[in-house]
């Protein structure tokens, strides 16, 4: 008899399938990490295969696995986004979201390996293990069959058709003005499923709620999707059952797997340890390329590096010919430093002509402003800096009036094309807000809720 998780898994990947797969049928293997199964009998018994404290490689080979469905999908750099991207929260949300849900599925894999060295509740002696090693040998392979193989085709294919969910939709949002309603359509042959069939054809508008719920993926393999259109909503809401996993719209949350997933942890203090830990590895490939970012301006004649903060990343690096910064700049990148940027300050030009971008953050030039807080103020500054550069670094004491300033300033900006983007610095805390969220009804507002919350 298949145990609860494998029975619950397989009910969730394969019961509610109505398509066929993506790409290639590929496998990852545990001997990218363990060289052989006396190696791994070995780290189990001395305590080094800790569930809870997952295992980095393991980790990283599924995230680098599920990165490239995005990476194939999505127009923007999905490794290593830039704040200039225009949907660069949602690709840092996508990215946070695999990395917790890579250290849930490793959290459960650790766990079926110790299970299988196991006998009442301790590991088998050695002499049992060496009689007996081609039968572990099997039963390691069987794992790696479900959980390298099997189950992340599924995971590999609902990670494409939500990339490709998420592409359309941001599409969308571009035309809104021209196409104000999404249509929903179902592929309607022999496979889809009557709740699908029966949405087939609904058009709401694109700010409409139906769309949090209802947005494809709207099950595991689901074919449908939504177009823009400028016919009329339609009336009447059908009744249908959405599984709790997938009402969700990924373009909005850049959630691909919720925490509903089987793999997760039920217990709240073990999911919040698991999903900490995964974290831990998000942050150590980071500080990784920070760190050659910055290591590469060694040789360097015109540039000098300043520092780097080993705890988030971020670092100073800055042209011999900057200028003096003045007490507010510095401070400012001060707390950039410190939240994890990367910060290049970049040559001064005395042409009248030429714009000067105060820093430059992961290849995207930003204006500085400091703000006392007010809406007015807040407004004043970013328009000021729109002026300057299509991207700004804004302080302000605290978020009270950040979305009205923010909205004065998009109202006040005649041309569109001169805002791309406001990086909040506020608490010792820092956000960006893509041009995604400044140009979305409620865009700015979702933002700085989620900083909050």
């Amino acid at each position: 008899m298949k145990a609860r998780l494998d029975s619950q898994v397989d009910q969730l990947y394969y019961s509610m399938s109505c398509g066929s797969t993506h790409g290639e049928v590929f496998q990852l293997s545990w001997q990218e990490v363990y060289q052989n199964i006396e190696q791994l009998y070995l780290d189990i018994a001395r305590g080094k295969v800790n569930a809870e404290e997952l295992n980095e490689d393991f980790v990283n080979s599924y995230v680098n696995r599920l990165s490239k469905a995005f990476q194939s999908s999505v127009k923007s750099n999905f490794t290593t986004p830039s704040y200039g991207e225009p949907n660069y929260e949602f690709i840092r949300q996508v990215r946070t979201n695999l990395f917790q849900f890579a250290g849930a599925k490793t959290y459960r894999e650790l766990k079926a390996l110790n299970n299988l060295f196991m006998k009442k509740g301790k590991v088998v002696p050695f002499s049992e293990f060496q009689r007996n090693v081609e039968l572990y040998r099997s039963k390691v392979q069987g794992v790696q069959e479900i959980y390298r193989k099997s189950w992340l085709q599924a995971e590999y294919n609902h990670a494409i058709r939500t990339a490709q969910s998420a592409e359309r939709w941001q599409e969308a949002e571009e035309l809104r003005d021209i196409y104000p309603n999404l249509q929903y359509l179902a592929t309607m042959d022999t496979r889809v499923r009557d709740e699908h069939r029966k949405l087939h054809k609904v058009i709401r508008p694109i700010d409409d709620p139906f769309w949090d719920k209802f947005t494809p993926p709207n099950g595991w393999n689901c074919r449908c999707r939504v177009e823009s259109t400028r016919q009329q909503p339609t009336t009447g809401a059908p009744e249908i059952k959405t599984p709790v996993m997938f009402q969700n719209n990924p373009a909005k949350t850049g959630v691909v797997f919720p925490e509903k997933h089987p793999f997760y942890p039920k217990q709240k203090d073990l999911r919040e340890r698991v999903n900490a830990r995964s974290d831990e590895f998000a942050l150590s490939i980071y500080k990784d390329q920070q760190r050659k970012v910055y290591n590469g301006y060694s040789d360097s004649l015109d540039y000098t590096r300043e520092r780097f903060d080993s705890s988030t990343g971020g670092y100073l690096i800055r042209h011999r010919n900057s200028g003096k910064l003045s007490a507010v700049e510095r401070s400012m990148i001060d707390e950039l430093v410190a939240q994890g940027d990367g910060v290049i300050v970049k040559a001064r030009t005395e042409d009248p002509f030429t714009s000067n971008p105060d820093i430059q953050i992961r290849g995207t030039s930003f204006e500085m402003k400091d703000s006392v807080g007010s809406a007015t103020s807040i407004r004043d500054r970013i328009v000021k800096a729109s002026s300057q550069g299509k991207f700004v670094v804004i302080r302000v004491p605290n978020t009270s009036n950040l979305e009205n300033g923010i909205q004065m300033a998009v109202n006040k900006i005649d041309d569109s094309n001169s805002l791309s983007g406001v990086l909040v610095l506020s608490g010792g805390k820092r956000f960006m807000i893509d041009r995604q969220h400044l140009y979305r009804e409620g865009g700015v507002k979702e933002m700085i809720k989620k900083q909050s919350s």
